[in-house]
């Protein structure tokens, strides 16, 4: 893109190339801080993961537990 502008293929026109210089600048501070966006979103695994017994109302259900967090619930376990 920078040898397109250097060349003059986007004409002589003032208005083009400033366009043209504009969204080259704006590419280049966006691109960093996209970069640092996904790196951020990278995926925490859990310390612990634990299967238990939980009874509630006579009930018996397995539990999930994700770092001492109750993160799901099975119906119908006899036993673990």
């Amino acid at each position: 893109m920078l040898r397109a502008l250097e060349a003059g293929v986007f004409g002589a026109v003032g208005a083009r190339r400033w366009a043209v210089v504009g969204l080259l600048a704006v590419g280049g501070a966006l691109a960093p801080l996209i970069v640092r966006a996904r790196r951020k979103v990278a995926v925490k695994r859990p310390e612990s993961v634990e299967v238990a017994r939980l009874e509630v109302g006579g009930q018996s259900y397995g539990a999930v537990y994700e770092d001492g967090r109750l993160v799901g619930v099975l119906e119908g376990v006899e036993r673990l």
